[in-house]
């Protein structure tokens, strides 16, 4: 006779029980005895408050089949409920507006008013006031002598639009428009007829004064002879 088993168990009989309120249903299970194995069947136990049924189960061990019995083991307390959500951040009482003006309305249509003598009109133009475009009508300026208006107007700069002022510009050689030959002139026509000659040459070397003409008060400036 064996001692102890080397197979394993045979298949567990089907046991139907209904469901009892307070108990617990300990299926039944194969027993080793006089070397064989003998169903044990099953039976109730009453319910254990904060444990668990284990069921009994046949385990090989080295060279042989092992019953490891059923027994009541503690049943884990739940898990702490979940702490609640932070709150949501507060919000910045920093509020941004964005203040860039839109792209201007197109010009009104004005009614040039008849040539003025010593006067240049200025037509008029959109202004952004106060959060919106304002119609500035046009009106008259001093001309001045060498120079040309030039108009105002709206350019883009990103994503915004900027009003870049209207203003008087040197034109140094008459052509309407102010380039890099105005600023040559600005800078080597001492006469101011419009060409950079020997004239001007002389008078960088002599105008000491910078009043375009060279007389007594040019007499030692620049060489340490001031006037006494």
């Amino acid at each position: 006779m064996t001692p102890y088993p080397t197979q394993a168990p045979p298949p567990p009989v089907a046991e139907r029980f209904a469901p009892r309120r307070g108990w617990v249903w300990i299926s039944g299970h194969y027993d080793w005895n006089r070397g064989r194995y003998m169903w044990v069947a099953g039976h109730w136990e009453r319910e254990r408050a904060g444990f668990r049924w284990e069921p009994g189960r046949w385990d090989w061990q080295v060279n042989r089949y092992v019953w490891l019995a059923g027994n009541w083991v503690t049943v884990a307390p739940p898990p702490p409920p979940a702490p609640p959500p932070p709150p949501p951040a507060p919000v910045s009482a920093t509020i941004y507006l964005d203040t860039t003006p839109p792209p201007p309305p197109a010009p009104i249509v004005e009614v040039m008013p008849a040539p003025r003598p010593g006067f240049y009109w200025v037509p008029g133009a959109h202004v952004w006031r106060g959060g919106r475009y304002v119609w500035t009508g046009g009106h008259w300026e001093p001309v001045r002598a060498g120079h040309h208006w030039r108009a105002g107007f709206w350019a883009r700069e990103g994503n915004r639009h900027v009003w870049r002022e209207g203003g008087w510009v040197g034109d140094r050689d008459g052509d309407g428009d102010v380039d890099g030959r105005d600023r040559y002139l600005q800078k080597h026509d001492r006469d101011g007829d419009g060409d950079v000659d020997r004239r001007d040459k002389f008078l960088k070397k002599h105008d000491r004064d910078g009043d375009g003409d060279v007389d007594r008060n040019d007499r030692g400036r620049g060489h340490g002879h001031g006037r006494r």
